[in-house]
């Protein structure tokens, strides 16, 4: 097999990145992963020793260290000394009640690290292969090739998806947030992605039109591209930068222009030559009609990007609040990917919501590896940078426009980790760390020796040993996915027993997946649904101590113990550890508004004190909360007290209290809510309501005049009827109906001259007729009082209900008759038909 060959894995690795749903769940990432160890086990013999162009191995290695630390355990001693925050983390909520432990690591989330450190071995993998390709004969215009093709493809599934309308990715997962973008969930990694594809592939595309020959060694000219494959890239370019522009991202367009900037300020160190100049220009200008012509949503995105800041998605009171999270963790952080753990806990602000990044990758570094972390990797960056930027304006290389498009790359995605957490998006940090590699490669292949040494034999074992690592993470994390999957679908087709083997076989493989833990724990207790009571004891022994050795791996997450808590109550014995469990939890997210309640009805079976200890800790302020508060208190004890001490002494407290007791028919109860709210609600409401809790009399005495709004009006009408004044009341009904728009078809009389009898047999030939039910109603209103048959009146009022003047003539009737209650009901009916509120 070909040297170039090797590659092809890891380009397709690279290439399915974005496609495989922004390579954020574990498949797509075992997929990449497996694609990458391939590539780096067929180049295990090529990778030899190179130049350090950038940085001394002392602070690789310091990086690494930085890095593996909060994984260390510690005794407890020493954490407290160096880390007071976290030991007291440790203390104020132990795995078990009163436990303390005597090691701990300094990550607040070990198997949120653990996952981070797997994703950035993927960015390792990916970097060392970009160096060593970079330094490869036609290995960077592949690459090309394979980044303008995922682009192509990635902007064509935007454009299915926008002509067939989707709310979820592939059918997979739904979308929370309504912005999606391609494959991408979140639109703002799916702009960085076409955004830096388009910035690197420019660079091939500058190399097939004019070449910067100056900027490669003497003698050494680029080799034509096919105009067959010029056009598809030239496309792939256009579509990604309209797709990009199309999404709204305001991030995404401003990394795009500071990536353009930098592309020209770096190709104006290398070419003085006019001509390419006015094509550079050109190619700018039509740049920019383009995202012109697709940016309307982004443009009215821009204009509402002060307000958005810090209303709609608050990103300043996250930096804000950030900020505050990195001072409780100043020397070491929280650990690598444990921002959002974190920041469940110690956030002040957004309610029960979940903020999974802080929404700037620089402020989230120095949250999660503190100031140590920021001083290594800030002299790494420095050093970084500054050889970036003199190995671009100075060196040779033999593929140098695609060196500026990397480098335009690695700036857009700079400025654009500043305001977004494209960092943390798999398939984005992986292009990033190509950009990176091919800098570091290009500056290898200027600075190496004409004959580069093999590797020795250390260095292959070692390389070996990478790639089996990579390949074994990967295998480990694809075979977890697959058994989890399979367990889903076994649940759902109920057999937990299977599912739970499954899931446990899972974790076994991978075992840092607290959903998969959770999804076991609740397999577990769908099995037992049905056994003895002493089995399901028995049986709940083994699975909590299962279940502890995935909340030892993450124990702050408070869906962990969240589901702990649930399963105690129900199946422990123990009840003074589930309350205790109980009350931590609550501590543990306290914006986490919801969860008294939720756990309160969890307690209500098993101790109902206590179930209602947490109702009344609850924060009730939300009124579709305190209904189920309401509900969950009336059903353990039906007092009325209790439901007064419960309710907030707010307008929206008070009517949540009322409309529960009209639900319960409690009228006195409800009366009494609503006359507290009486200056505060309005009126037509309240009048309703009065009359839902059968007092008519109140109605009454909220309007001491004839009120002059139609609904007021038909709500006295109603509630005039309800207290026996029937002439108020139909006058009130006929008030509303003649001033509406049904008043023509209600008060205008057809003359009819077809004998009674006959339009009564037309009627059984033809009962689904309007016009006959009509022109038999109006023959009926011919004869006395007496003689009209109202049940047939009635009949076809009801059968044709589009037809107001059937109904009319059954309140006439009624009123011929002196039947006044009957007919204050129909002029009531008519009322409502007029203003729509039947």
């Amino acid at each position: 097999m070909g040297t170039l060959r090797r590659y092809y894995p890891w380009l397709l690795g690279l290439a399915l990145a974005p496609l495989l749903f922004g390579s954020v769940n574990p498949e797509a990432q075992a997929v990449v992963g497996a694609l990458f160890g391939i590539s780096l086990f067929l180049l295990a013999s090529k990778s030899g020793p190179r130049p350090d162009s950038f940085s001394p191995p002392a602070w690789s290695y310091l990086a690494i260290f930085v890095l593996l630390l909060p994984l260390i355990p510690l005794p407890a001693a020493l954490v407290q000394w160096i880390d007071p925050q976290r030991f007291a983390l440790a203390r104020d909520f132990p795995l078990e009640p009163e436990a303390l432990p005597t090691w701990l690591t300094l990550s607040v989330s070990p198997a949120g690290t653990v996952q981070r450190l797997w994703e950035l071995s993927l960015l390792v993998a990916c970097f060392c292969l970009a160096r060593r390709g970079a330094a490869h004969p036609g290995l960077l215009p592949r690459l090309a090739l394979a980044i303008a093709g995922a682009m192509l493809l990635l902007a064509g599934s935007e454009l299915w998806y926008r002509w067939q309308g989707r709310g979820s990715v592939l059918g997979l997962w739904k979308f929370s947030w309504g912005q999606p973008g391609g494959t991408f969930a979140n639109r703002n990694d799916f702009a960085n992605w076409l955004y830096l594809g388009a910035l690197f592939c420019l660079g091939l595309l500058l190399r097939a039109w004019q070449p910067l020959l100056s900027a490669r060694p003497p003698g050494l000219a680029p080799r034509p591209i096919p105009l067959a494959l010029l056009i598809p890239i030239c496309l792939a370019v256009l579509l990604a930068i309209g797709m990009a522009a199309a999404s709204g991202s305001r991030g995404g367009l401003m990394a795009f222009a500071v990536g353009g900037l930098a592309w020209l300020v770096l190709l104006r160190q290398r070419s003085r030559q006019r001509g390419r100049w006015v094509g550079i220009g050109l190619g700018a200008f039509v740049t920019i009609v383009l995202i012109l012509a697709a940016g309307g949503f982004l443009f009215d995105r821009l204009a509402l990007a002060k307000a958005d800041l810090g209303g709609r998605y608050p990103k300043l009171d996250i930096w804000l609040q950030s900020w505050r999270l990195f001072c409780q963790f100043p020397w070491f952080g929280t650990g690598p990917g444990t921002f959002v753990t974190a920041f469940n806990h110690f956030k002040s602000g957004g309610g029960a919501q979940t903020f999974w990044h802080a929404e700037n990758d620089y402020v989230q570094q120095l949250v999660e590896t503190g100031l140590t972390g920021a001083l290594v990797f800030g002299v790494l960056g420095r050093r970084w940078i500054a050889g970036t930027l003199a190995a671009a304006s100075r060196e040779r290389f033999t593929e140098p426009e695609l060196l500026l498009g990397a480098v335009a790359g690695l700036a857009a995605f700079a400025a654009h980790a500043a305001v977004e957490f494209v960092f943390q998006i798999t398939a984005n940090a992986l292009l990033a760390a190509t950009f990176l590699g091919v800098v570091a490669g290009a500056r290898d292949q200027a600075r190496a020796p004409i004959v580069v040494p093999a590797p020795t034999r250390a260095r292959l074992l070692a390389n070996l040993a990478a790639a089996g690592a990579l390949l074994a993470a990967a295998a480990l994390q694809g075979v977890a996915f697959v058994d989890s999957w399979s367990a889903h679908r076994d649940a759902a087709a109920g057999a937990p027993r299977a599912a739970g083997d499954k899931l446990r076989h899972s974790l076994q493989l991978w075992p840092w997946a607290p959903g998969r833990a959770i999804a076991l724990l609740r397999a577990e207790a769908a099995a037992m649904a049905n056994e003895p009571r002493d089995r399901q004891l028995a049986r709940a022994v083994e699975a909590r101590a299962e279940f502890a050795a995935s909340l030892s791996r993450d124990p702050l997450n408070w869906e962990l113990r969240l589901e702990r808590a649930l399963f105690d109550v129900a199946y422990s014995t123990n009840l003074v550890r589930a309350l205790v469990e109980t009350r931590e939890l609550i501590r543990l997210n306290p914006l986490q508004t919801q969860l008294p309640l939720y756990l309160a009805r969890a307690w209500a079976p098993v101790d109902r004190d206590v179930a209602l200890a947490l109702a009344r800790g609850a924060d009730l302020s939300d009124a579709n909360r305190l209904a189920d508060a309401l509900a969950l208190s009336w059903s353990l004890t039906a007092s009325p007290a209790l439901l007064w001490s419960l309710t907030p002494a707010t307008t929206d407290g008070l009517t949540s209290l009322g409309d529960f007791a009209l639900e319960r028919r409690l009228f006195p109860l409800a009366v009494e809510a609503f006359q507290m709210v009486a200056r505060q609600a309005p009126s037509v409401e309240l009048a309703r309501r009065f009359l839902q809790a059968r007092r008519p009399d109140l109605v009454a005495s909220m309007f001491p005049t004839e009120p002059s709004a139609p609904s007021a009006k038909l709500v006295l009408a109603r509630a005039e009827a309800q207290l026996g004044h029937y002439a108020d009341s139909i006058r009130l009904s006929q008030s509303l109906w003649t001033a509406s728009r049904l008043s023509a078809r209600i008060l205008a009389r057809a003359t009819v001259t077809t004998p009674l009898a006959a339009l009564e047999e037309q009627r059984k030939t033809a009962p689904n007729d309007p016009a006959v039910a009509l022109q038999l109603g109006e023959k009926m209103l011919e004869l006395s009082p007496s003689e009209r048959n109202l049940p047939i009146l009635n009949q076809l009022a009801q059968q044709f209900p589009a037809e107001p003047r059937l109904l009319w003539l059954v309140f006439v009737t009624q009123s011929d008759r002196l039947d006044f209650p009957s007919a204050a009901q129909t002029a009531l009916q008519l009322a409502a038909r007029a203003l729509g509120e039947e």
